[in-house]
């Protein structure tokens, strides 16, 4: 049917030949003077198209391209409604796992911590329509979650609840129905982290140990098709971060105590190397792996007790990921939480800006780009008060900052908010509001959607971004 014109009234159908408007007019490059029709005429010849055999051109390929959606396409935020749609999950949620692939979101709920020892449960979400199709039981204190799209099995961490119960446990779900492959299996004590290697087929399960036993901190290793526990691996003590490097099959694991980094060969289940990560004792707050680069990433805390209130110079550390080597350390203020911009080899920073408890305010936070490993400030950016988590949409080079909310004491309630980014400049797109205190955010890469974990009202946000 062509294109359409605006005139001064209303629009206007041109012939299917024609390329464009000129002054309210259809237009055709080849024949400008034979195409200047008036408006009557161009009504008359577009509902003459319409009526025939352009009706039936037009009905056919609507079909078609409705055929072709996917049957995981999600709805759309309507213009002019909220970007945020709501679901209720179990008590206190902490964390959540999404799998693209079956359209399922899996919540961890640890349960009422009036009781003794709350029961935990993992609530399974149709990511399509936002709905709880079932609630299953897992062990005490869900703490972490991993899928491993090879064998489609969801595994569960139950860190169990020192020094109470220091049985930790993990559980195992098919990533289609939610339901339970095998019986909880026990691994070490006090369990807070978990990776999967894909290629070998292989679950690292985290334990800290000391908590219960005054050990030093295990790996243990389960094998992704059965949940059999294969080797445990004596590592460092009270570790807390695991990361692996699925190009040369190795996994490098944080340890609070001592500030060292042990490096793990997976294949063979042994300790390689044991390296220093530079930072005070106690400081460390995350590990990230740039791999095509061979990087290590080590943010430490404010040499302080974690999240007391004040204020403190933290630091970006980077390490050759081959050789151990430092590479550069760069100072921050009180930095939350760090990720990767595999693209680029970019390090996203989020710092937590200044307390003051005396006077119950707050500065807002900031999202910091540094150049790596040389550790220059590409900008920094403002964003909400306490962005405690990050994640990168590297298909659409988008940064989505998970902002806390106010975190003083006796402060009025406000909800947590979500900022979106571009990851190349930090130019701001929106900030869309979420629930209560969020914990815990998760990207679906598919259609651009973000999941995020409201610890405050048991609830979980799916963020349409709206920019």
């Amino acid at each position: 049917m062509g294109v359409c014109c605006k005139g001064t009234v209303s629009w206007f159908c041109c012939w299917p030949d024609t390329c464009g408007c000129d002054g309210g007019y259809c237009w055709h490059p080849l024949r400008p003077m034979q195409t200047q029709w008036t408006r009557s005429r161009l009504r008359k010849r577009c509902m003459r198209g319409l009526y025939g055999w352009h009706r039936t051109l037009l009905l056919s390929l609507w079909f078609v391209a409705g055929m072709a959606l996917p049957a995981s396409y999600p709805p759309r935020a309507i213009a002019g409604s909220a970007p945020v749609a709501i679901a209720v999950v179990g008590d206190t949620p902490v964390a959540i796992a999404v799998n693209a692939d079956t359209s399922r979101a899996f919540v961890l709920n640890q349960g009422n911590w009036g009781t003794p020892a709350p029961s935990g449960t993992v609530s399974v979400l149709d990511t399509r329509r936002l709905q709880v199709l079932r609630t299953v039981p897992v062990g005490i204190a869900p703490a972490a979650v991993a899928i491993d799209r090879g064998t489609q099995h969801v595994f569960v961490v139950n860190s169990g609840a020192p020094p109470l119960s220091c049985d930790g446990s993990v559980s195992i779900l098919d990533a289609r129905s939610g339901n339970k492959v095998v019986g909880d299996i026990t691994v070490g004590n006090d369990p807070v982290a978990i990776a999967v290697d894909e290629a070998l087929q292989r679950v690292l399960v985290l334990n800290r140990g000391d908590a219960c036993t005054g050990a030093r901190g295990t790996l243990s290793v389960l094998d992704a098709r059965d949940g059999r526990l294969l080797h445990t691996i004596a590592v460092g003590s009270y570790p807390v971060r695991v990361v692996i490097d699925p190009q040369r099959q190795v996994a490098f694991i944080g340890n609070l105590r001592r500030s060292a980094m042990s490096v793990i060969d997976i294949a063979h289940a042994r300790v390689t190397a044991t390296i220093a990560l530079g930072i005070p004792e106690g400081t460390l707050a995350q590990l990230q792996l740039d791999a095509p680069r061979q990087r290590v990433l080590v943010l430490g805390y404010p040499p302080r007790a974690e999240n007391d209130g004040s204020n403190g110079t933290g630091s970006l550390t980077t390490l050759d990921a081959r050789t151990g080597r430092l590479l550069n350390s760069v100072p921050l203020l009180n930095p939350l939480s760090v990720a990767v911009d595999e693209s680029s080899g970019n390090a996203l920073v989020t710092t937590g800006g200044l307390v003051t408890n005396t006077r119950r305010s707050e500065v807002g936070g900031r999202v910091i780009a540094l150049r790596e490993p040389q550790g220059n400030v590409l900008y920094a950016r403002q964003v909400g008060v306490s962005p405690v988590a990050l994640r990168i949409d590297g298909l659409r080079g988008r940064v989505y900052v998970l902002n806390e909310g106010s975190v003083i004491a006796g402060a009025a309630r406000s909800n947590g908010s979500v900022t979106i980014l571009r990851a190349r400049n930090g130019r701001v797109l929106c900030t869309v509001s979420v629930g209560h205190r969020p914990a815990d955010v998760a990207l679906s890469q598919r259609d651009a959607r973000a999941f995020v974990v409201n610890t405050g009202d048991n609830t979980v946000s799916t963020v349409y971004p709206p920019c």
